[in-house]
């Protein structure tokens, strides 16, 4: 069984993955792990699909290969085995073409400035200047793909 976690960042999808492979438990694939950069969502929204998800329904190994965010460089490559449950959590997981190979999808929401004000905290030393490029993709992409009206669950992470 495959489980994408999608939606913006910031909203929460990192820590709902980690908490829910720990209690399932279950392999984690974070695709913050897989993006080559600030400008690869479609890229790596593809790889992901080729490269992880595919082999993995074949009960065969997938891999993808660690980017260095500091480096700016690919750092290693990462096997995949398969396992009776695999969590691949962040943007670009739930795409149209990774729905042929997950079985359940949640999108995580939260306003924008809260989303915003998480990622500072989390990331600011990578993710400041990025954000308005890094968003720009994202609502291109769920527009496009239509995530959050194909999701199996939305969970909403607002502070209010």
């Amino acid at each position: 069984m495959i489980i994408a976690i999608d939606g913006p960042s910031g909203g929460g999808k990192s820590t709902l993955g980690s908490q829910l492979a720990k209690l399932i438990p279950a392999t984690l694939v974070a695709m913050e792990d897989i993006y080559h950069g600030w400008d690869s969502l479609e890229d790596t929204s593809r790889r992901v699909v080729d490269d992880v998800l595919t082999p993995l329904s074949g009960n065969q190994p997938g891999g993808f290969d660690l980017w260095d965010w500091e480096k700016g460089i690919i750092a290693e490559h990462v096997a995949v085995t398969p396992a009776p449950f695999i969590i691949v959590e962040g943007v670009g997981s739930g795409t149209a073409a990774a729905a042929d190979f997950t079985s359940f999808l949640i999108w995580v929401e939260a306003p924008e400035d809260q989303r915003f004000e998480r990622a500072m905290r989390r990331s600011v030393d990578t993710y400041e200047g990025h954000w308005d490029q890094w968003a720009k993709q994202e609502r291109e992409q769920f527009a496009r793909e239509q995530t959050r009206s194909r999701a199996d669950l939305i969970i909403s992470t607002s502070n209010d």
